[in-house]
């Protein structure tokens, strides 16, 4: 496995470095806007499983900001995990702690936006209305 968060664009990791790597190999290219290798070459190298910082898919497992629906899932996981290892201040449910993250989330989002659309804070680029 492999995980880069580095230099942007292509030949920072080598396809020969790749081909290298153990069997049915995973490896995250994080830089953006272009990873450290492009997918293709990757899986030409090798890799069975490639992911970038650019959306959901099975090639690109590693969410933006944009792909919003997987944070409260992400955040019950470690709600749970804090719960089941006695470090919660909080026992909530599995379906109440889904809830709380969601509406944490869908607000701050909102406010967010509002900020963006009446030009007191700057709209980045790859934010779609």
């Amino acid at each position: 496995m492999a995980v880069a968060a580095s230099t942007p664009g292509p030949g920072t990791i080598k396809k020969e470095w790749v081909s290298k790597m153990a069997d049915d190999a995973i490896m995250f290219a994080e830089a953006n806007p272009v990873p450290e290798i492009w997918p293709w070459e990757a899986k030409e190298a090798g890799v069975k499983i490639f992911g970038t910082g650019r959306g959901l898919s099975e090639d690109y497992v590693i969410p933006t900001m944009e792909d919003w629906e997987v944070f409260p899932r992400e955040a019950v996981a470690v709600g749970m995990k804090a719960i089941e290892q006695g470090v919660a201040r909080l026992k909530l449910s599995e379906e109440e702690l889904y809830e709380k993250a969601l509406s944490m989330i869908k607000e701050s989002r909102d406010k967010l936006h509002c900020l963006m659309e009446n030009g007191l804070i700057k709209k980045p680029p790859e934010i779609k209305e």
